[in-house]
């Protein structure tokens, strides 16, 4: 098995402190095999207002992190952090999806999240809402139209709120994630979700994450390293 951070960026993201390969070494050096790239998919980061130009840039660093995460002997998987603006900016974790869908539906951030849950499932892929309950404003969004939520170990905030993403998460039947929402901007946390080494890309970890009864996970709950936790999620 592997560690895999399922919410990490890169320079791509405007609040990123660090490049691809600086942000993979680090995660090296903190006990992961690598990372799901989660850049920041937000209207504000258009340029003339080209939809396509954002997309063809967003895809074009994933796949240079990638080309150092190859180098390193680690790995790097495509994932999307939508920022929703029709839900007061939301950050929405879109996995299961090609560099390439977003070509097709550039225009992602404009979507309410009905549309976006559909959209994913018509193309096999999910949505996690990522940093739920975080300093109180990340207002938890319709469980109907999430299939997860995140526990997440930022270590510049208050901790995952462990025991409460993971009994929401029980009680709506949903899966439940780990992330470090690494910026570089904090120490950087040990977190993530244990997945097999024959995994490809992020089509093959949904579909394991939804088909596997136990998902072990890790969680680091504060700044303390000694407050690292691996723990078995039962779905």
């Amino acid at each position: 098995m592997m560690l895999i951070d399922f919410h990490a960026h890169s320079a791509l993201s405007k609040c990123c402190q660090i490049d691809g390969k600086g942000g993979l070494i680090v995660a090296r050096d903190h006990g992961m095999d690598g990372f799901i790239l989660t850049n920041h998919y937000d209207r504000c980061y258009l340029i003339n207002d080209d939809k396509l130009e954002f997309a063809k840039r967003y895809i074009n660093e994933f796949y240079q992190v990638k080309k150092e995460a190859d180098l390193l002997g680690m790995y790097v998987f495509f994932g999307v952090e939508v920022t929703m603006a029709k839900h007061n900016n939301v950050h929405i974790l879109l996995y299961g999806v090609d560099p390439e869908f977003l070509f097709e539906y550039p225009d992602l951030y404009d979507y309410e999240l009905k549309d976006l849950y559909e959209l994913a499932h018509k193309n096999n892929a999910i949505l996690v809402q990522a940093h739920p309950l975080r300093n109180n404003k990340n207002i938890l969004q319709d469980m109907r139209y999430l299939d997860g939520i995140e526990a997440n170990s930022h270590t510049f905030y208050e901790g995952p709120h462990l025991e409460e993403v993971t009994e929401i998460a029980r009680q709506n039947n949903k899966l439940l994630t780990s992330g470090g929402d690494f910026h570089n901007d904090a120490p950087r946390a040990k977190c993530g979700v244990y997945i097999p080494k024959t995994l490809k890309n992020t089509k093959e970890i949904v579909n394991y994450i939804l088909n596997t009864d136990k998902i072990k996970i890790c969680v680091q709950l504060n700044r303390d390293k000694n407050s690292i936790l691996d723990f078995i999620y039962n779905k």
